[in-house]
């Protein structure tokens, strides 16, 4: 049975799907919170 982990970060949330040892994550940002941001 998977695991989902809801990640909260500012207005976005991502998405950790892990069963076992394996796992990946779901990024639901949106492309302008990205453009917005000091490292772009």
């Amino acid at each position: 049975m998977s695991t989902i982990t809801r990640i909260k970060c500012k207005t976005d949330n991502c998405y950790l799907i892990s069963e076992g040892r394996n796992a990946i994550l779901v990024d639901t940002g949106s492309l302008s919170n990205v453009m917005d941001s000091p490292a772009a």
